[in-house]
């Protein structure tokens, strides 16, 4: 295998974050963007781990409650090692806001 096949396909280059410099994800965005599009399944982490699934399956994050109303799965991307987190909103139709 040449070596710049293995860089682009296998290993990326780049620096860590900050020490202590977390990643936040606004999941009151993400559940409203899913609300606004009902049984569409979409992706919504990328990871090495199951737990936003869990998270989201177990009511963790508020924003998708009641846990009746939505879905999770995690997939793992063979390819990359990923576990891609697909979630939908099952619930009822959102109520247009009145003027």
């Amino acid at each position: 295998m040449e070596a710049a096949a293995l860089m682009s396909d296998e290993i990326s280059f780049e620096g860590p974050p900050p020490p202590g410099q977390k990643h936040r994800r606004d999941w009151s965005k993400v559940a409203a963007i899913l609300k606004a599009r009902p049984n569409e399944w979409a992706i919504v982490s990328r990871s090495a781990q199951r737990n936003v699934t869990t998270a989201i399956n177990s009511g963790v994050y508020k924003d998708f409650r009641p846990t009746e109303y939505w879905e999770a799965v995690s997939r793992k991307n063979e390819t990359t090692g990923e576990i891609l987190t697909y979630v939908r909103y099952i619930g009822p139709a959102e109520e247009e806001e009145q003027p």
